[in-house]
């Protein structure tokens, strides 16, 4: 009996071993299978589902419009649903609910996306989704339209932006409101948005800082204007309101043509009797010398100014040069820039662009006026060094260059509205050491004898103009008025860098070529912008040697660069003699900055 119970032992420790050895052999050979389309199928058949009105057990009412949903796909995507479902409410057991604070239409685009994941948003839309996404805490939904109005603020809509991501604590749409009412407040008071403002909206702008304004005039039309629209509830803000415009800075006759023009008597007491006010204060300033005069709006700071894009000793550098004053002073550029390079442009609407040039980087940046910082937008999508930059109706496009092994074709442009860079077509040709102008709807090449251009309109090449009379690389290229000029550079059929006191200038109405006054001396490195204050056209180079006789003499490279204008009255070049505080430029533009 032993030896069985022994057998009867050893071959149930076997057994077990066996079923050991099994289960690990099924476990090391277990595969897990997942389906990556599951979550579009499962959204796709309960969309179905909605529209077809099966399986459906609650139905939300709006108004006179009605919709047939799934409890329990709202309570996935809402916590306002969910609590409304799960947390023993009356319309818990409801079959249909009503929502009294929200329109049809938004209703209807939000649950389009809780059903499909996508959501269609216009400028007529986004508001009211905005809110009733807010109310339904549909975080998603939220996020698209704070991005969609941060992308599409407007003069006549960014008051209403802001009010309406003060009343939603929307963080990101405030500051971006904010900035843009500042910058673009002389337009905003046009508008009729501002008359309709909150008193807490009114209140904000009043005391800012930031305001782009020529004079303080502006601020108290303002606060007038507001008043007027509906004297008997808003004269009770009157007196606060006033305390914040700065009389200091409104001259004396300007203050007594609005009392003249007013015709509410109680508006034009609280007028008088705050510039009393601000005399006693002014006075009591005066007599105590620490105390200063109240602060001057920033727009009253504001300069058009000569962007000067370059290197000082190892790092790049951005300076900006005033001509009526011949004051200078610097802005600071990103870390990448400064390390890079980085093309510069700057559009009609004064949007100041740095795209870093070279190839291993694709980083872009747009400066923000008020807070006098580098935003970083979208990369572009190919990197790319010693390309052109241009813009043509607010859109940039970056032009060819070369990466490290090939010349590129390549054009894409980027849309501001979106954020996102496209591919356009290519050039027809390959170029390089190519300079850019834009006119009208057009981008113009010049590199070498070749002449093209591109219609952003059309999204096409012609690449059949006539040639430059002086086939040059590296040229200064501006659009003056109806021309475009090209100044210096080397001579493209030279084996060496020759260079060129040529100037000519490209007619694109009659694509036709003239010859304008010569440069007084051998420059190299050349860039040129109109300034458009005084419609003058500047040049910048490095002095390289002299034109005498007809003959170009060159001499040692200096290291200085000089700012020479054009006089359209003599036509002559002037070195205006402005030491420019950088070893190198690169690139120059126009723009109106604020002077901190």
């Amino acid at each position: 009996m032993a030896g069985v119970e022994t057998r009867t032992m050893v071959e149930s420790k076997t057994h077990h071993d066996n079923l050991q050895a099994l289960r690990a052999f099924h476990d090391s050979d277990a595969i897990r299978y997942t389906d990556s389309n599951l979550s579009n199928t499962l959204l796709a058949g309960l969309n179905q589902l909605r529209h077809e009105r099966q399986l459906t057990d609650v139905t939300l009412e709006v108004g006179q419009e009605k919709f047939s949903c799934h409890r329990s796909v709202l309570a996935a995507c809402s916590p306002y649903f969910k609590a409304m479902f799960t947390g023993g409410m009356q319309e818990s057991s409801c079959n249909v609910i009503s929502l009294g604070d929200v329109e049809p239409m938004s209703l209807q685009l939000i649950l389009d996306f809780i059903y499909t994941g996508a959501i269609n948003l216009s400028n007529d839309s986004v508001q009211n989704v905005f809110s009733a996404a807010n109310l339904l805490q549909v975080a998603p939904v939220v996020h698209f339209c704070a991005e969609y109005m941060e992308k599409n603020l407007h003069v006549v809509n960014c008051v209403d932006m802001y009010q309406l991501a003060c009343t939603y604590s929307c963080t990101n749409l405030k500051e971006a409101a904010w900035d843009y009412l500042n910058y673009h407040f002389q337009d905003v008071v046009n508008e009729s948005q501002v008359v309709h403002a909150s008193i807490d909206v009114v209140n904000d702008i009043v005391q800012s800082n930031q305001l782009n304004v020529a004079s303080e005039d502006a601020v108290l039309q303002m606060v007038l204007a507001w008043v007027q629209w509906d004297v008997m509830t808003r004269r009770v803000f009157m007196t606060r309101l006033l305390e914040y415009v700065r009389f200091e800075h409104i001259a004396h006759d300007s203050l007594q043509s609005v009392i003249a023009v007013n015709v509410v008597p109680e508006i034009n007491c609280a007028v008088e009797e705050a510039i009393k006010l601000n005399k006693e204060a002014f006075r009591s300033h005066h007599d105590n010398p620490p105390q200063q005069k109240s602060m001057q709006r920033l727009g009253v700071n504001a300069r058009d100014v000569l962007l000067l894009m370059g290197r000082n000793y190892r790092e790049h550098t951005m300076c900006c040069y005033h001509p009526p004053s011949q004051t200078s002073f610097f802005i600071d550029l990103p870390p990448v820039c400064r390390t890079l390079g980085a093309k510069l442009v700057v559009t009609d609407a004064n949007d100041i662009y740095l795209a870093t040039d070279d190839f291993r980087e694709k980083s872009v940046f747009r400066f923000n006026h008020i807070q006098a910082k580098w935003v970083k937008i979208s990369p572009r999508l190919q990197g790319r060094s010693n390309f052109a930059i241009a813009s043509v109706h607010g859109k940039i496009f970056a032009l060819g260059g070369i990466n490290d092994w090939e010349i590129l074709r390549s054009v894409e442009w980027y849309d501001p509205a979106r954020d996102e860079w496209q591919f356009a077509s290519s050039m027809p040709r390959d170029v390089i050491d190519f300079s850019v102008a834009t006119y009208q709807n057009m981008i113009y090449v010049f590199s070498g004898s070749r002449t093209m251009k591109y219609d952003s309109l059309t999204d096409t090449w012609i690449a059949t103009l006539p040639p430059m009379p002086t086939p040059r690389l590296q040229t200064a290229c501006a659009t003056n008025g109806s021309e475009i000029w090209l100044i210096g550079g080397f001579l493209a059929q030279s084996s060496s860098e020759v260079p060129t006191v040529s100037v000519e200038s490209f007619q694109p109405d009659s694509n036709s070529w003239s010859k304008k006054e010569p440069l007084p001396s051998l420059l190299r490195f050349c860039s040129a912008v109109r300034y458009h204050p005084s419609s003058r056209l500047y040049l910048c180079g490095m002095w390289c040697g002299v034109h005498e006789m007809g003959l170009n003499i060159p001499m040692q490279l200096s290291s200085q660069f000089d700012l020479y204008d054009f006089d359209q009255l003599t036509s002559c070049w002037t070195d205006i003699a402005f030491d420019i505080p950088m070893q190198e430029v690169q690139s120059c533009a126009g723009a109106r900055v604020f002077k901190r």
